[in-house]
């Protein structure tokens, strides 16, 4: 079945310039690891739609297991009321397919954990088991239920702020304009690809590993869009076209710059050349309206002023 929580992204937060994940559980940064990003959403589900309590949500707790020369560590126990464990998860990287072999896994860490329910989840698929008589029983529905709605929790802009979508220190019209926006653009509903992309290169100072849409144009060509916040508070909408499997351009808008009106608010970077552009005669940023169509059109819109700054 599709993950829980797929929907949800970890916060972000940023020390002496770098980029990291933040654990809201044992409150504090963790690298930017594949399977973090992955245990990260899926505690953002516990905590945001499911309604969990942070208290009854434990990572990296140490377990014996018998024949095991060391200590092991579980990904995410949750537990009832009373303390009890209810959930073991075991969370992998996206790349990672699920196989037999990962329930095994998680089956042994639970002999010494003893939880009724298992969750092994990549972000993409989640494989639900029920622990009844030592015996594992494949589940086709999720134990859990949602207590809240995804739609209201995203309806402020702190909620894109801490998880990287935008910037703290960002105006007014800019802060207003991106809380009806973001939850736009991230619409489940939208046939667009949801996808972490690690890229180590900086422009501009920006760290532009982050999470975007991904947007087939054409057999050879695809384009990948986010919003994204800076470590001094600025907010950007990223653009990067990738055309034959080769990432051959990066745009990079203000929209605090132009929302205020100021014509160098775009940089676009090419193999060969930089140029500094004005967005707003290419892109429709219109700050006083958030429109789903304005949206959907996105993508075409990026697409057709990257085809006039870089010849592919």
């Amino acid at each position: 079945m599709s993950s829980i929580s797929s929907s949800h992204f970890p916060q972000i937060v940023y020390r002496d310039g770098e980029k990291y994940l933040w654990n809201p559980i044992e409150r504090k940064p963790f690298a930017m690891r594949p399977e973090e990003r992955v245990r990260l959403c899926v505690i953002e589900y516990l905590l945001l739609e499911a309604g969990w309590s942070k208290h009854r949500i434990a990572t990296e707790s140490s377990i014996q297991i018998p024949a095991s020369e060391h200590p092991l560590r579980t990904d995410i126990v949750v537990f009832t009321d009373d303390l009890k464990p209810y959930f073991l998860i075991e969370c992998k990287s996206e790349s990672v397919k699920l196989t037999e072999k990962a329930a095994v896994q998680t089956a042994r860490y639970n002999s010494s954990v003893s939880a009724p329910y298992l969750l092994i989840t990549n972000g993409l698929t989640d494989y639900w088991f029920r622990v009844k008589d030592n015996s594992c029983q494949k589940l086709k529905t999720s134990p859990l239920s949602s207590e809240h709605l995804l739609t209201e929790i995203r309806n402020d802009y702190s909620y894109w702020q801490q998880r990287g979508f935008c910037g703290r220190k960002s105006g007014t019209v800019v802060r207003k304009w991106l809380t009806g926006t973001l939850p736009l653009f991230w619409n489940r509903d939208l046939p667009w690809a949801k996808r972490f992309l690690d890229i180590k290169q900086k422009f501009n100072e920006l760290h532009l590993n982050h999470t975007y849409r991904i947007i087939q144009m054409n057999p050879d060509t695809r384009v990948a869009i986010s919003f994204l916040g800076t470590a001094p508070g600025a907010s950007y909408l990223i653009a990067i076209l990738n055309h034959q499997q080769q990432n051959i351009g990066v745009s990079l808008t203000n929209l605090d710059m132009a929302a205020r009106g100021e014509r160098l608010n775009t940089s676009i970077f090419s193999s060969n050349k930089s140029n500094v552009l004005d967005a707003r005669k290419e892109l429709p940023l219109d700050f006083d309206a958030d429109n789903p169509r304005i949206i959907e059109n996105l993508p075409g819109f990026i697409y057709r002023y990257f085809e006039k700054q870089i010849p592919f």
